[in-house]
């Protein structure tokens, strides 16, 4: 039997990646089809012309597929943001396995294949999740992703996994339920620590590189700073009932890193606005998980003052 992958691409008003984004989905080769679900949310700008034109290409065979077919699939019309996107497009994907690639990100080549050649050797694993490049405005790399392997106690102190590097099984989606609507900035968080509760020891994470991730300035993770880490904290309560300090003191420290270049007022106000986040450490857990932060960068220290 040939797998499916449906992949999933939300867009409004990026037409300046999209076509990037579009081309490194269907230039994927192997034994596998894709479903492929664009859903954008009434884009003003050239995006429509832009998935159009890759309609048409595929539709008169004038595209050279390298898998073993593509069904094109996409909807230009108002939508409720990012999250109510995704959502639509899981409960139109045909494919046993998920993919979400935002429409200024994309996949490298045989990044699908890795996925599936996995899932079929390890039948038993809902998600498997790889590395990831940051690149800027420019599709220059700047850096990796900090991907890790898969625990879920680690997940409580920081978002380890790059969501364009990872692809799910549907049915174990479908299980734990469609992203968190009232999330804005880390539905994808959400949904790996769901997945996590609920399949701990069937998630994995693959060493190659799978996905690239743009950073820049108008982008959520950049642009939305107090957004992120109010809801990332939020997340972590809600699911693990305290908050890991490592979240704390990323967000005091995330100020400096930001405004460094700030007048002084700026500065202070916007650490004024973080300084919510100390009122967790009331709870045991959250000074038992700077205890085990501290001890362990202490030993790390250790490790490598002997070497």
């Amino acid at each position: 039997m040939v797998n499916t992958v449906s992949i999933i691409t939300p867009s409004y008003n990026q037409g300046q990646f999209l076509e990037e984004t579009i081309k490194s989905v269907i230039c994927q080769e192997g034994d596998f089809l894709i479903d492929y679900i664009i859903m954008d949310g009434g884009s003003t700008d050239n995006s429509t012309e832009i998935i159009k034109k890759y309609d048409n290409l595929l539709k008169n065979g004038n595209w050279p597929i390298q898998c073993r077919g593509i069904k094109y699939r996409w909807t230009s019309e108002k939508d409720k943001g990012q999250t109510d996107a995704v959502n639509k497009g899981f409960a139109l994907a045909e494919g046993e396995f998920l993919g979400w690639l935002n429409s200024d990100d994309t996949y490298l080549p045989r990044a699908v294949m890795k996925a599936v050649d996995y899932f079929s050797t390890h039948p038993d694993d809902v998600m498997v999740y790889g590395n990831a490049y940051l690149t800027n405005k420019d599709s220059v790399v700047t850096s990796s992703y900090p991907s890790k392997y898969f625990s879920l106690k680690k997940l409580a102190g920081s978002c380890y996994i790059c969501q364009p590097a990872v692809f799910m099984r549907a049915a174990a989606v479908n299980e734990v339920g469609e992203l968190d609507a009232n999330l804005q900035t880390c539905m994808d968080y959400d949904l790996w620590i769901r997945m996590g509760k609920r399949f701990e020891g069937k998630i994995a994470f693959i060493k190659d590189y799978l996905a690239t991730s743009r950073m820049y300035g108008e982008n959520k993770s950049l642009s939305m700073r107090d957004k992120v880490y109010e809801e990332c904290i939020s997340t972590v309560r809600k699911h693990f009932g305290y908050v890991d300090a490592r979240w704390i003191i990323s967000c005091i420290l995330d100020v400096f890193r930001e405004n460094h270049k700030q007048s002084l007022p700026r500065l202070i106000r916007k650490l004024g606005s973080r300084l919510f986040t100390l009122r967790y450490f009331l709870q045991l857990r959250t000074i038992k998980s700077l205890y085990s932060l501290f001890k362990s960068m202490l030993l790390d220290r250790k490790e490598s003052e002997s070497i």
